[in-house]
């Protein structure tokens, strides 16, 4: 369909738990968000059908805006019969399909196998084993051990082009004779192969008979890095087998025509289009119930971080198993024991569509949300990038939070102060919200009608928090390391000594901005290197402006007594 003949379009997110529609339509000339709704995700007995969950989301927005979106028949009206009905375009995305067991081969583990890693965490994955030059088991063994993992997908790397020959080769009829053996399984494995190009006709020869992808070399060269293709290899891969596999997955791709996207791609591509459009470096994080999303604009290039064995719900005892109980507990302030945290992330994976009861839940779910997005950011980010108030830190200009967890805390600071802590932003930053679920229906709609998201976006898609000033440097708790003046737009003026260690949020109220002067003390940096001063326009929110002087990285205190305190402090400050 043509752009300029789309008014109406309706967009849902089929998640592990919850299912979400959003209702876009042209209001005096421009498109806007019109309407959301939810119901729980029925893919699971005794529903086993997704379109059930879509029709009580849509019931929603029929409730809520009047227009009729679903006919006599129980279906949606597709396309528009104009006059209050139907839509003209209907998008989904989904991460409700279960997840690609894969395999990995490659050769080098900090080269070839290394970037397969970076491949199969852009989507849906579960990394079940790997197969290198250091794996010492006899090839028996190798085959025994595929056999019983059954995998979804095998994604063979290895050998730069015009390399290595004989052992990626050696890898790949391994692969071939333990896949004959997978009489098990419903449907065969497939392979996708993205090692030395010149392989190719000879891996075609070993895997006749299998299913069998290629895409460019994942490394061309030692030093060059090339993911794409395969990423686009591996997506299509989710999509032509777990996808149709989601019980009413063939009936949801059927009414998107065929174009049912992974929620972490959508999510991506609107990280990507906030980074291009802002000119800024851009932190995109999703917490859902069954896997955790991380998309990064970072000097003009995009990446995208996918946990499906991470998430705050189903496989909250995962993490606990990963990190230990006291990595999560040191954010509560409350005196628990460790079985506290044991019996929350147990309760949290039989119903993970449950919402914190009392205050202290709620703080030990954001705990756990705490730990997810770090865990993300290990991955996203080289070690030397890090946070380490050494300059070596990219420098972040906003992070956009997604999944119920941070979009619907009771307070607004609640949910700034999970970000401060798990991604310790430094220099100037903004932080926003994404209360609809917007964010992946935006970068669906944005392939097919980017008019539409670029003006719904323009509108205020996203809930403003507000933004935050955290310098960096080394001093003693208490001693002043920065001089702020903020100048509001009625001529008032507020001056701050900022001490070292302390957090605190100024007022500056959705939709006013003020300009900022800043003077680092002591060769404190605020992003223009140290002790140097700065002049910027900053912009209100739900929260205010953040003054985050905790220190990069941030450092909890020893004393478990002090820690608590320290915690709850903290949680006043900002006020949550």
């Amino acid at each position: 369909m043509e752009e300029h003949l789309i008014e109406s379009i309706l967009i849902a997110d089929c998640g592990a738990t919850t299912t979400r529609v959003v209702l876009l339509d042209i209001v005096n000339g421009q498109y806007r968000f019109v309407s959301a709704g939810q119901a729980l995700t029925t893919a699971e007995p005794p529903w086993s059908d997704t379109t059930v969950g879509l029709v009580r989301a849509v019931a929603e927005v029929e409730a809520i805006t009047g227009r009729r979106l679903i006919g006599e028949n129980g279906r949606l009206r597709v396309p528009s019969e104009r006059l209050g009905t139907g839509i003209d375009l209907f998008l989904a995305t989904t991460s409700a399909a279960a997840p690609l067991r894969t395999v990995l081969a490659g050769l080098v583990e900090d080269l070839s196998l290394a970037s397969a890693q970076r491949v199969a965490l852009s989507t849906y994955t579960i990394i079940q084993d790997t197969l290198s030059l250091k794996d010492r088991r006899s090839d028996e063994e190798r085959i025994h051990q595929l056999v019983a993992l059954a995998p979804d997908l095998f994604l063979v790397t290895g050998g730069t082009d015009g390399g290595a020959t004989n052992t990626v080769l050696q890898m790949v009829e391994t692969i071939a004779a333990a896949i004959p053996l997978m009489s098990h399984r419903s449907n065969p494995p497939t392979v996708v192969f993205a090692g030395n190009a010149e392989l190719r006709s000879k891996v075609a020869e070993i895997l006749n008979g299998c299913q069998y992808r290629t895409a460019a070399n994942v490394r061309p060269k030692a030093e060059i890095e090339c993911l794409a293709p395969a990423q686009a290899e591996v997506v299509a891969v989710l999509k032509d087998n777990q996808f149709i596999d989601l019980p009413g997955g063939r009936e949801l791709s059927g009414l998107c025509q065929g174009t049912l996207i992974p929620t972490a791609q959508a999510f991506g591509w609107t990280v990507s289009y906030l980074g291009e459009a802002l000119e800024t470096n851009i932190v995109g994080v999703d917490v859902g119930s069954a896997s955790v999303t991380m998309g990064t604009y970072v000097d003009g290039a995009s990446q995208l971080i996918v946990r499906s064995d991470l998430g705050i719900g189903y496989h909250l005892p995962r993490l606990l198993e990963e990190i230990g109980a006291q990595q999560v507990l040191r954010w509560h302030p409350a005196d628990l024991a460790p079985d506290a945290a044991a019996d929350y992330a147990g309760h949290k994976s039989l119903l993970p569509q449950t919402l914190p009861m009392t205050s202290d839940d709620l703080l030990m779910e954001l705990a756990f949300a705490r730990e997810l997005v770090h865990r993300l950011q290990l991955a996203a980010f080289p070690s030397r990038f890090i946070t380490s108030g050494d300059g070596l830190a990219p420098r972040i200009g906003m992070i956009l939070a997604a999944g119920a967890v941070l979009a619907h805390t009771p307070r607004p600071g609640q949910a700034a102060l999970v970000l401060l802590d798990s991604l310790q932003p430094i220099g100037l930053c903004t932080l926003a919200l994404d209360p609809h679920g917007l964010a992946s229906a935006l970068g669906a709609c944005a392939r097919i009608s980017p008019v539409a998201a670029v003006q719904v976006i323009d509108s205020g898609a996203f809930r403003e928090l507000g933004s935050v000033v955290a310098p960096t440097g080394k001093a003693n708790p208490g001693q002043v390391v920065l001089q702020l003046i903020m100048s509001y737009e009625n001529g008032s003026k507020l001056e701050v000594e900022v001490e070292y260690g302390s957090l605190e949020v100024l007022p500056l109220a959705p939709g006013q901005h003020a300009d900022l002067s800043l003077q680092p003390l002591k060769r404190f940096d605020v992003g223009e290197g140290p002790g140097r001063s700065c002049r910027r326009r900053v912009y209100g929110g739900a929260v205010g402006l953040m003054v985050d002087a905790r220190g990069r990285p941030l450092r909890l205190p020893s004393s478990p007594e002090d820690r608590r305190a320290k915690i709850q402090q903290w949680l006043w400050d900002m006020g949550g």
